[in-house]
């Protein structure tokens, strides 16, 4: 993923935060992200980039209004697993 100087600057000060050293793993994972050199998206990344809708408009409801719906498929995989 291309990431630019202002996203370089926020995992900069991501990996500042006051709790440092409680995850050592995840700040040695922010460090190699900050660290790491900028480079052109790969063919597969473009042509994900281009499929990608984005995020769908969030659609909210009254509680009296909400009903639920069906798992979507291989979900009822998962549901029966964990049973």
């Amino acid at each position: 993923m291309h990431t630019n100087d202002e996203g370089r600057e926020a995992l900069r000060d991501e990996t500042r935060l006051p709790f440092t050293g409680e995850d050592p793993a995840r700040e040695e994972i922010m460090r190699e992200l900050v660290d790491q050199p900028e480079r052109p998206l790969s063919d597969e990344e473009k042509e994900a980039a281009e499929r990608d809708r984005g995020r769908s408009e969030r659609v909210y409801a009254p509680a009296s209004a909400r009903v639920p719906k069906e798992p979507a498929p291989g979900d009822d995989k998962l549901i029966e697993r964990d049973r």
